[in-house]
């Protein structure tokens, strides 16, 4: 596709005849069955030859962006993540189109609040029970926190629960814990090649996949915008000092010590 107006008789044909719409409406209903899977497969490949200049028009940016907005619990989750990463990989070349993929809600006040449903889907995907899709989730995500874009990054801060997301994750994986301390020196993961637990070799997987998490958030945080790191510690150490005072408050009333070990994990 040419880098200037003249795009070329085939996304000239898709832009006036509203065709990623109509497969865009077919594809969110899956009738018939399937078509979703088709739909997210052929919007990836044309995002991937289609040149930033023409994703801002309305034609090709506003199907896309209702495609995101079915994302992240599917039946297609494989073809959910092959079509957000394709996505994302034009955020890379031109930060600037974040803005092209802000959702728009009004609350019953009338205030307006804003989404940004790419990364909310990720974040979603990454819950998934399919080991390639949670790795390809992961990998975007890093990819998404990295930008060199303070806007960005402000507005994957602003607009969605990625933070919170991670945090809570490390104090479940934190509080499923039940081995011996000593279980966490004894034992060596990289999430970039141990996330399917089979393969790893340690007493029990609650102890990998703590293990797992916390060398995730450790390549996070090291890589990612100063903006996010910050944001991402500042919400950590907020978890773990609140509940280590709601441990203290429960010893001092008599209470019995709580199950859960909150989260005391240092990045």
């Amino acid at each position: 596709v040419p880098d200037d107006s003249d795009y070329g008789p085939c996304v000239e044909f898709i832009l006036q005849n509203d065709v990623l719409a109509t497969l865009q409406q077919y594809a969110q209903i899956d009738r018939p069955t399937g078509m979703r899977k088709l739909v997210l497969s052929f919007f990836s490949q044309l995002v991937q030859k289609l040149q930033r200049t023409v994703l801002p028009h309305l034609n090709i940016h506003k199907p896309l962006q209702d495609m995101i907005c079915v994302c992240g619990g599917g039946k297609y989750p494989i073809d959910e993540i092959n079509f957000i990463t394709s996505v994302l990989g034009k955020f890379h070349e031109d930060p600037s189109l974040v803005n092209l993929f802000m959702n728009e809600t009004r609350g019953k006040n009338g205030v307006v609040n804003y989404e940004l449903r790419l990364v909310d889907a990720l974040i979603s995907l990454s819950h998934n029970t399919d080991d390639r899709v949670v790795k390809k989730s992961c990998e975007s995500l890093l990819l998404c926190v990295a930008a060199d874009s303070e806007y960005v990054i402000d507005n994957v801060l602003s607009y969605t629960i990625l933070v919170q997301d991670l945090v809570s994750r490390l104090c479940q994986r934190y509080n499923s814990f039940q081995q011996d301390p000593s279980d966490l020196l004894d034992t060596h993961v990289s999430w970039t090649n141990q996330l399917e637990l089979c393969f790893v070799d340690c007493k029990d997987k609650t102890t990998a996949r703590l293990l797992i998490w916390v060398d995730y958030l450790n390549t996070l945080s090291s890589s990612s915008h100063p903006n996010f790191t910050n944001k991402l510690l500042r919400h950590f150490s907020k978890v773990a000092v609140a509940t280590e005072v709601e441990e203290e408050v429960d010893t001092e009333v008599g209470d019995h010590p709580p199950e859960d070990k909150g989260c005391c994990i240092i990045l």
